[in-house]
């Protein structure tokens, strides 16, 4: 056989292999896309829908094939996985799972679900320790009280050890899970109501720290009766005005008597299922990280603010989350700070409860970068129940 023959043949199968290796990878992304849309429960509309989603959730698998290369060459402290919301491209993602609103005492932030103007009423409050109006906020018989000299009675001793005390050190470590004082991992859907599940883990602890007991509360109940002009059912809320709404209500209702639907309708809370209330809320500091640790600590769970936006967040799968691209200003997911530790490698973290399901994370959890500069901003906006 000639040379020049000998090259055609040569050529003519690893073009028949190239084919066949093609083939055998489009089968077997085929069988993984299958099998992603059988596991989440996924159907889609038409079949123009099913090939656009296919094609968004191909590159979401090469993003974090990309990003898992780079955690193994030791670039990177955390890995991402495929997950329920694989089929989605990022901004959809966003619209649908962050939800949080910085107070506007400072820069009104947007909840990424819609274009929504900022309210033209505002509170200021003072902040003895630095130049923002972040100061420890303090409501007190259903007033806006903002005076700290004003605080007593019970809460007193819950707010006093986040100044700074050698006898109120704080343990090396917490976690409110082995304590019992934690719920389930719950799922907020395609509604921005993460306001409301961080508000309720918050009194949930609350309520376990002075009764003993568990109980889960209705998300559902926040999201249909707290009306203010920094809450907005599904475009995102505040965690604050939750609180205050708990307070002033005398209550609000268990999970059981008043379950999650994922949509805004008319307000139905019953006094008859009331299960927690609270007197108030605490502010910590903007940027204490202290101050968190030791509210965690002596407190409970703390509900906080945090920077959400990025894309491999949407696919976080464990170890400690530290993007140096996250900013402590544009907040817009609301989460539950339930402990802090520090790994056997030495690296400091939040442990944080989301509300995206149990699949997403580390059981529904993720370690978020301790002493890291604020890392995010969890400390940007982070306060407690009273």
């Amino acid at each position: 056989m000639k040379m020049t023959e000998c090259l055609v043949v040569a050529f003519g199968l690893l073009f028949t292999l190239s084919i066949t290796v093609g083939n055998l990878i489009e089968s077997s992304l085929m069988e993984e896309w299958n099998q992603f849309k059988e596991l989440h429960g996924k159907e889609y509309g038409s079949d123009a829908e099913d090939s656009f989603r296919r094609r968004v959730w191909m590159r979401n698998v090469v993003k974090i094939a990309e990003h898992n290369l780079r955690y193994y060459q030791a670039d990177l402290s955390y890995t991402l996985a495929m997950n329920a919301y694989g089929d989605l491209l990022h901004r959809e993602f966003l619209a649908t799972q962050a939800g949080t609103r910085r107070r506007p005492r400072n820069k009104f932030i947007t909840s990424l679900v819609a274009d929504i103007p900022a309210p033209t009423t505002a509170t200021n409050r003072t902040n003895n320790n630095s130049n923002h109006t972040d100061g420890n906020h303090l409501i007190i018989n259903g007033s806006n009280n903002y005076d700290n000299s004003t605080r007593g009675g019970a809460s007193i001793n819950r707010t006093r050890v986040l100044e700074a005390s050698p006898s109120y050190a704080p343990p090396e470590s917490v976690d409110w899970r082995q304590r019992g004082g934690v719920t389930e991992v719950k799922r907020q859907g395609a509604c921005g109501s993460c306001w409301a599940f961080a508000t309720t883990g918050a009194v949930e602890g609350l309520h376990f720290i002075q009764t003993g007991e568990l109980v889960s509360l209705s998300e559902q109940n926040l999201l249909d009766c707290v009306n203010t002009p920094n809450v907005r059912g599904c475009n995102g809320g505040v965690m604050d005005d939750a609180f205050v709404y708990i307070k002033n209500n005398g209550g609000i209702d268990t999970e059981e008597s008043y379950p999650y639907e994922g949509q805004k309708g008319e307000c139905r809370y019953r006094p008859e299922y009331r299960a927690a209330t609270d007197a108030g809320f605490e502010d910590l500091p903007d940027g204490d990280e202290a101050a968190l640790q030791r509210a965690v600590a002596f407190n409970g769970p703390v509900a906080a603010g945090v920077d959400a936006t990025h894309a491999d967040f949407q696919f976080y799968s464990d170890g400690v989350y530290k993007n140096e691209n996250c900013t402590k200003e544009f907040l817009n997911h609301g989460v539950l700070v339930v402990g802090y530790g520090t790994t056997d490698e030495g690296e400091d973290f939040w442990l944080i409860k989301n509300s995206w399901g149990e699949e997403w994370g580390e059981g529904g959890y993720y370690r978020l970068a301790r002493n890291a500069n604020n890392m995010c901003g969890v400390t940007s906006e982070a306060s407690f129940p009273l």
